[in-house]
């Protein structure tokens, strides 16, 4: 039985250690984990910025944050349900909406780790919620009830009830 249990731990420790070796490279390679450098994908316009692959422009902060230069995201991100998040969304005029599933997860590099985002860009992302999540809403429909989010911390994508509390972040297309 204590053989068992010491190649466990083994076992543990090399996974850790192969995700730890794993994981280096990618966040070498993470443009917004290089100090102070956005990805060049990215033009950033104080609390707006475009992507120039999709031509859609973001909040760089979430709903309940503003932007502050110098500063950053100020604030707390807000927790809304679908329905409060699209109404939110319409107020803010100037063409901001809730994003698709492919917009929203347009913005996943899967060369930064943790956060799954360039947090140089998006400076508001984390420090996770208790589940070690930083779901964010979209408009778009998995199966009846349900929308889709997209988990900035993994890049993953899953979908909940219209009645469950994310956070947002509106997009619209380039002017």
């Amino acid at each position: 039985m204590e053989v068992s249990r010491i190649m466990r731990i083994v076992a543990c420790v090399a996974l850790i250690t192969f995700n730890a070796l794993t994981a280096s490279p990618a966040l070498a390679t993470c443009p917004g984990q290089q100090k102070g450098k956005p990805s060049s994908r990215f033009i950033l316009n104080g609390g707006e910025v475009l992507d120039k692959e999709t031509g859609l422009n973001w909040q760089r902060c979430s709903l309940g944050m503003r932007w502050k230069d110098g500063k950053g995201c100020l604030g707390e991100r807000r927790f809304l349900n679908l329905e409060e998040a699209t109404k939110l969304a319409e107020r803010a005029g100037s063409g901001w909406r809730l994003p698709s599933l492919t917009e929203l997860g347009s913005l996943v590099d899967d060369r930064c780790g943790t956060p799954a985002v360039d947090n140089i860009t998006f400076p508001d992302i984390g420090p996770p919620d208790d589940a070690m999540e930083s779901p964010y809403w979209t408009s778009s429909p998995a199966v009846a009830g349900l929308f889709y989010f997209v988990d900035f911390m993994t890049g993953r994508a899953d979908a909940h009830s219209k009645g469950f509390e994310l956070a947002v972040r509106l997009t619209r297309s380039k002017h």
